[in-house]
């Protein structure tokens, strides 16, 4: 008998004992056996399923694994790329901006020219009280010596008017004990013009002011011409060198 004939058998006579029948044993004792279905042995290709094995709980765990942060890879930036430019192409200039000069709204201060020729217009009617004389000295009377004078000093009225002996533009405007307040005027070609013992002026600093308009009034004269009385002082220089303005009027 084949091996495979005998498991069957045992088999078959196990289930009648699982079903419940009565056995004797040797002494003639019956007894009922009951056989689990485990305890049945198994063949090959026999259709009974194993118990479950229960899972150990307490299994091995898999080492810990240290999970490696994927790192991002920095993608480098397209490089620009510069454009062929065709040798046979025409390239066309960029137009220029062109710097428009600020509206300041005020017109361009015209150039100013002067010569001794031209001539100066009488800034007051008044006599001469102290002439001009750089080669000689003058008698002052105030200050009772005699000196040289740079300027030409005019007799006129307190309060009159005093106007401008040729056009320019106003440069400094300035006071002193000896000579008051006082206008000093650019006439051009390196000519200037100044007006002293004034009050109540009638310009400002960058004035530009014609010929024969009104500068200023004339003011109660300093302590250094009380004796001569109210004047006039007017000193004209150029390139500063003293001239002498008397032979300059018309």
């Amino acid at each position: 008998m084949t091996q495979e004939f005998l498991q069957d058998a045992v088999v078959a006579d196990l289930k009648q004992l699982f079903q419940g029948e009565t056995l004797k044993n040797s002494a003639g004792v019956e007894r009922r056996i009951r056989v689990y279905p485990q305890d049945l042995p198994i063949r090959a290709g026999a259709d009974i399923e194993p118990e479950p094995v229960e899972e150990d709980l307490e299994a091995e765990q898999p080492e810990d694994q240290t999970t490696e942060e994927t790192e991002t890879e920095d993608v480098p930036e397209p490089e620009e790329q510069t454009p062929v430019i065709s040798p046979d192409a025409v390239v066309e200039p960029e137009p220029e901006e062109e710097n428009e000069p600020a509206d300041s709204g005020e017109a361009a201060a015209p150039t100013l020219h002067f010569s001794e020729t031209d001539g100066l217009k009488r800034p007051v009617s008044g006599e001469v009280l102290i002439p001009y004389s750089m080669n000689s000295t003058v008698y002052f009377s105030t200050l009772d010596q005699f000196k040289c004078s740079p300027a030409l000093v005019l007799a006129a009225e307190q309060g009159s008017a005093v106007t401008a002996c040729a056009e320019g533009r106003v440069v400094d405007i300035f006071e002193n004990e000896e000579i008051g307040q006082a206008v000093t005027m650019e006439l051009g070609d390196g000519y200037q013009i100044t007006y002293g013992q004034l009050e109540a002026l009638n310009v400002t600093l960058g004035d530009h002011v014609d010929q024969g308009e009104v500068i200023g009034w004339i003011a109660a004269p300093t302590r250094y011409y009380c004796v001569e009385g109210s004047n006039l002082y007017l000193k004209l220089t150029s390139n500063g060198k003293e001239i002498n303005p008397e032979a300059l009027f018309r």
